[in-house]
């Protein structure tokens, strides 16, 4: 009898071990197994460069790739040797070293999940291109691929992981302007009178389109002889030279109100009005333009500028996305000639207001005759005058002393509109855009970095691309792909108005005869009374939340030198081919649309230009 029991113990103990044996090795297959997609509950894209972990992403399942090591490496684990796993992939450090950093900076203010769509540029350079036509895109839908990224996921971006795809996006644009040198636009001479913190805080936008162009500026400090704290010009001088400026900063030659019309004696202890000086301002220019007798009077440091031909004089919010057709648009005008150029204001009482004048904030521009006429007038002409504008002062001198009258300059933009501006921007009536105005007081705008696509494709800056709704998308897993695996479905058209927004017209709301060219009224007034109908009409309504989604611009980047010779780029398939970028940079746009319901998330749309 125990004999007997022995032996049977001995068979349960055995076929115990054999089920033991054959459980782990089931559980084994189960977790390595790439088919097992329940394990990844969420196909987001979550790098981080602070892990070892290693999350696969939706597209590395589809494509039947493998997460590549452990899905929970402990931390503080050693390094897997190279021939344990795939080298890590150069385009995934590239999106995890750069792009991802882009997307977390506090100033974008993005939820902790987006949804992301990235699309490379493919610009094709024709000058042909008429950048003011609404071009149709019909055989590529602008929503490809959307994807969520977690921002503040601790997932690794190591090998056998692959960036968002950024599939190729071709475009027909003007060529690039030439690049500026250090003497290309020495014919400008350009003048602003405002106070010192404004001079200051303005220098990263002046930089965008003055810096090493060979242009040179004279500010003129209007607040230079207060006498509660001391303002250090020359440093203000220095800082701006050290971005590549020539800029003069000075004090202004006269501290108290001249005598005028409506005033003839003034309160000498009154601060001299800045809109004196923004006229008298013509006087502190020519200081600087050279003749004989002001050779004897410049400082050490100073320098003469004979090569001027006009005198632009600006206010501090004037904004000129590049000088080079600005000086193309001057280039068909005499400058040995006396001129007087400039533009009307868009809004039509302010022409009621103020006449017909050129309007300071699109830029004023003198030839250097018309200014030496002036010049000796000034106080005379200050004098015979009760208008309280500079640029009326300057008008008004100009007829009643000289046989000049106003050349119009299509493309300088005065600007005289408040509230959301995406009207005239979107619109077909706000082209060219040599200059624009009020950008930060009026109505706001990230001018510099709408501008920074100048630097790829010129006059393509604000142009816009109509794309027509996409086919199903349908990956050869049977998924959706695009706005309709984002759950967006399907929109009547995207429109890209480049350096501006991307606008999602949503199903239904482009009803038959809606216009795309006319202005949307989604500026104070427009159409209101009328007084913007000569400039921007006709008008369209205003879209309403639930027709139109509007991805706006709120970041740049570049251009910047590609990454190494042998980097991955992208392929028709997306990233992924070995293929050389020697001699080609990239600029990235980055376009929001904000969450509208606590707890949404963010979308985000990259435009990465390759050039």
């Amino acid at each position: 009898m125990p004999s007997k029991l022995s032996s049977r113990s001995s068979l349960i103990i055995l076929v115990a071990l054999l089920l033991a044996v054959l459980f782990l090795t089931a559980s084994r297959l189960h977790n390595a197994s790439p088919a097992f997609s329940h394990l990844v509950e969420d196909w987001s894209y979550r790098p981080s460069a602070s892990s070892s972990e290693v999350t696969p992403t939706k597209d590395a399942v589809h494509d039947g790739i493998p997460p590549q090591g452990p899905l929970h490496a402990p931390t503080g684990s050693k390094p897997v040797k190279i021939n344990d796993v795939s080298p890590p992939n150069p385009a995934i450090q590239a999106f995890c070293s750069h792009d991802l950093d882009l997307l977390r900076q506090k100033d974008l203010g993005l939820t902790q999940k987006v949804l992301y769509t990235r699309r490379c540029v493919r610009p094709v350079y024709k000058s042909t291109t008429d950048p003011s036509v609404l071009a149709n895109v019909t055989d590529d839908p602008f929503f490809t691929s959307t994807v969520t990224i977690d921002l503040q996921s601790s997932d690794s971006c190591v090998a056998g992981t692959k960036p968002p795809p950024c599939e190729p996006l071709t475009l027909h644009v003007p060529p690039a302007y030439p690049d500026p040198t250090d003497s290309h636009y020495r014919h400008f001479l350009f003048g602003v009178a405002s106070t010192y913190d404004r001079v200051e805080s303005s220098l990263p936008v002046f930089k965008h389109w003055m810096a090493n162009t060979g242009a040179r500026i004279v500010f003129v400090i209007t607040d230079a002889r207060r006498n509660d704290r001391p303002l250090d010009l020359d440093a203000l001088r220095k800082k701006y030279r050290a971005e590549g400026m020539r800029a003069e900063v000075i004090s202004p030659q006269w501290t108290s109100p001249l005598p005028r019309k409506n005033n003839l004696h003034p309160n000498p202890d009154d601060p001299m009005p800045t809109e004196q000086l923004h006229f008298l301002m013509i006087r502190d220019m020519l200081h600087f333009v050279a003749h004989p007798s002001v050779e004897d009077t410049l400082g050490e440091d100073d320098e003469i500028f004979p090569e001027v031909h006009w005198l632009g004089i600006l206010d501090d919010d004037t904004f000129f996305p590049h000088l080079h057709p600005v000086s193309k648009a001057l280039s068909k005008y005499n400058h040995s000639q006396p001129l007087y150029l400039g533009a009307l204001s868009d809004n039509f009482h302010a022409l009621q207001d103020w006449g017909y004048i050129a309007f300071g904030g699109a830029g004023v521009f003198l030839s250097v005759p018309l200014a030496q006429q002036l010049n000796p007038l000034l106080e005379t002409c200050l004098a015979e005058t009760d208008i309280s504008s500079g640029d009326g002062m300057l008008a008004a001198c100009v007829y009643a002393k000289t046989t000049a009258k106003l050349t119009l300059i299509p493309g300088l933009w005065q600007h005289d509109i408040r509230g959301d501006p995406a009207g005239v921007f979107e619109g077909g009536r706000g082209r060219p855009m040599l200059s624009l105005h009020h950008w930060k007081s009026w109505y706001h705008a990230p001018v510099r970095e709408m501008a920074g696509v100048v630097k790829v494709c010129g006059e393509c800056f604000l142009q816009r691309w109509r794309f027509w709704p996409p086919m199903s998308v349908v990956d050869d897993d049977g998924s959706l792909r695009g706005r309709e695996a984002a759950g967006q479905g399907t929109p009547d058209a995207v429109v890209l108005t480049n350096g501006w927004s991307v606008s999602v017209y949503q199903r239904g709301s482009l009803a038959e005869g809606f216009d795309l060219d006319w202005t949307e009224a989604t500026f104070d007034s427009a159409p209101g009374d009328g007084r913007y109908d000569f400039t921007y009409g006709p008008f369209r309504r205003r879209m309403e939340e639930h027709e139109k989604k509007s991805y706006r611009l709120a970041l740049v980047d570049g251009p910047k030198e590609v990454e190494p010779e042998g980097t991955e780029t992208a392929s028709k398939g997306g990233w992924g081919s070995s293929k050389k970028a020697e001699g080609k940079r990239k600029f990235r746009q980055i376009y929001v649309h904000k969450a509208k319901e606590e707890g949404g998330m963010d979308e985000v749309v990259e435009l990465m230009w390759e050039v």
